[in-house]
């Protein structure tokens, strides 16, 4: 009796061990330059961010009433799937879309503005996130 518990653990440990090897986290997180693009291999998705729409975020050495608002514009692409094109804010409702069972969301958007130096719109950098929506 006292073998077939101790079998009965090292089993479980030795394949809870192998589940939790196999398992991958549920959020994706990668940095994509303008104009670049980046697969997100977990979901099998390829965003290229195509450029800025807009930037009115209050100025790193400014003062401010209102944060602002930045807007992107990316290129979604899943395998099978017919190509979308969304935009994501980075101060507004519109932080996330919905494509293909999966949720896209804006986490960063780098630099920030400055009242002294304009920005190259090929500069800038969007944290993008990908996770797969549960029923």
């Amino acid at each position: 009796m006292k073998t077939k518990i101790i079998l009965t653990l090292i089993l479980t440990f030795a394949f809870g061990g192998l589940m939790s090897v196999a398992a991958q986290p549920a959020r994706q997180e990668q940095k994509i330059q303008a104009t670049k693009q980046k697969k997100f291999s977990r979901s099998d998705l390829n965003i290229k961010f195509i450029g800025l729409v807009e930037d009115s975020r209050c100025p790193e050495n400014a003062r401010c009433v209102w944060a602002g608002n930045a807007k992107i514009k990316l290129e979604v692409k899943g395998k099978g799937a017919a190509s979308q094109i969304i935009e994501l804010n980075t101060n507004s409702s519109d932080k996330s879309a919905r494509y293909n069972g999966l949720l896209i969301e804006l986490v960063d958007l780098s630099p920030g503005r400055k009242t002294d130096a304009p920005i190259k719109k090929t500069a800038y950098v969007a944290t993008i996130a990908v996770s797969r929506l549960t029923r």
